[in-house]
């Protein structure tokens, strides 16, 4: 008997794994095919990045995740999103998400030639709040991040250890959660992160039309005159970042060195 043109489609099979399994082995995965291999798998780690609880973790069977981590490597190929929308994960987004993301992402490594970054006065979590005119005369790598959004904690750990082994001279590394709560709700969980740079909070996505971002993590590489040199969209390497990091600064050291030349200097 033939089908009709408008009949429904046969329901697919139900996942073997639960929803929190499937968060866990989707964490595992992309941290592997991030080239971070599995030692990823810290359940306080995977907790902080998929919302899952620790003990959860803990009690999925090896055996089961590993499997589920095999078949989710083994699966075709399809795009991976390697960042999140400002109000949540991408993985299985529709097609008006997909097409922001891509437009957004469109824009990775655009350099800028006269553009002025919009200033700001946030709160800090660990108290107070900086602007970014207060780091005036400094280059400034302003990674915009969100709660929700594992690639933002990946970033923020990769630029901490980029900022700890490199010599970035006087470049300030700025991070700013938009969309993710209050400062006491940020600092709640990135406390125990070990981030030696100020984390700022935007409550509303309202910098975010500013800036003209909808994905997170957004990193702006700003010179000493508060020009945007150029933009990083999504989850980035370390090579990638360093590589970034190290433009940045030296292209600070030769502005330097020329306002130098000239006597500009103070």
């Amino acid at each position: 008997m033939a089908l009709s043109a408008n009949a429904p489609a046969p329901p697919s099979a139900p996942s073997p794994f639960s929803d929190d399994e499937v968060k866990v082995i989707d964490y595992i995965a992309g941290r592997i095919l991030a080239g971070e291999g599995s030692g990823a798998a810290d359940p306080d780690t995977i907790s902080r990045a998929t919302g899952v609880a620790p003990d959860s973790i803990r009690a999925i069977d090896p055996g089961r995740l590993r499997r589920g981590v095999l078949e989710r490597l083994a699966a075709p190929s399809k795009e991976e999103p390697s960042g999140c929308s400002l109000e949540g994960s991408l993985t299985g987004a529709d097609e008006e998400k997909m097409a922001i993301y891509r437009a957004d992402k469109a824009r990775d490594h655009l350099e800028f030639n006269d553009w002025t970054a919009p200033d700001f006065i946030l709160p800090v979590t660990s108290g107070g709040e900086m602007a970014l005119s207060d780091l005036a005369g400094r280059p400034v790598a302003l990674a915009f991040v969100s709660g929700h959004c594992s690639h933002s904690l990946e970033i923020l750990r990769r630029i901490s250890a980029l900022r700890t082994g490199m010599d970035l001279g006087e470049m300030a590394i700025v991070g700013v959660y938009v969309n993710s709560g209050s400062p006491e709700d940020v600092h709640a969980w990135t406390q125990y992160l070990n981030i030696d740079f100020p984390l700022l909070v935007a409550e509303t996505p309202e910098i975010a039309d500013r800036y003209g971002f909808h994905t997170v993590p957004s990193i702006y590489l700003i010179d000493g005159s508060r020009k945007v040199r150029s933009l990083l969209v999504g989850e980035k390497g370390r090579d990638e970042l360093a590589a970034a990091l190290a433009g940045l600064s030296g292209m600070a050291a030769r502005q330097a060195s020329s306002r130098g030349a000239i006597g500009l200097t103070d």
